[in-house]
């Protein structure tokens, strides 16, 4: 784009009374955020090679967006689990003693800026427990 025509829609934005900027709730960005995770599984999962080429091109154009304003998505599949972690965890959270990682992430944990936006939720495995 030439400066001119940068200008000209400055110009015309101006004149108009359209914004040139818009403002989105956190919260909102935080749920595209999960929305462009589930795509990336989804992706990854398709057994169609043209539905997976689309999937994975449109999550990377989606991650360098949400990247480029502070998001960061973290997944902790396999990872060992710890209270004190930003998620809730919705199967396998009983205290019955020995370690526990997560075995499945159903929401990641959305980070804006390093401040969590919105928690994550988690299946835990316990050691010494089916699945671990």
């Amino acid at each position: 784009m030439k400066a001119e025509d940068t200008q000209s829609e400055v110009s015309h934005s101006q004149r108009s009374g359209e914004p040139n900027c818009v403002v989105v709730p956190l919260v909102s960005l935080a749920n595209i955020a999960i929305e462009c995770w589930h795509l990336k599984r989804w992706a990854f999962e398709s057994g169609h090679d043209r539905d997976r080429i689309v999937a994975r091109q449109t999550s990377r154009e989606l991650n360098s967006l949400l990247d480029g304003l502070g998001f960061e998505i973290r997944d902790l599949l396999g990872q060992p689990y710890d209270p004190g972690l930003a998620v809730d965890v919705v199967d396998g959270g009983d205290s019955a003693g020995g370690s526990a990682r997560i075995a499945e992430t159903i929401v990641p944990i959305i980070l804006w800026r390093g401040r969590v936006v919105k928690a994550g939720q988690v299946v835990i495995s316990r050691e010494g427990v089916e699945g671990w």
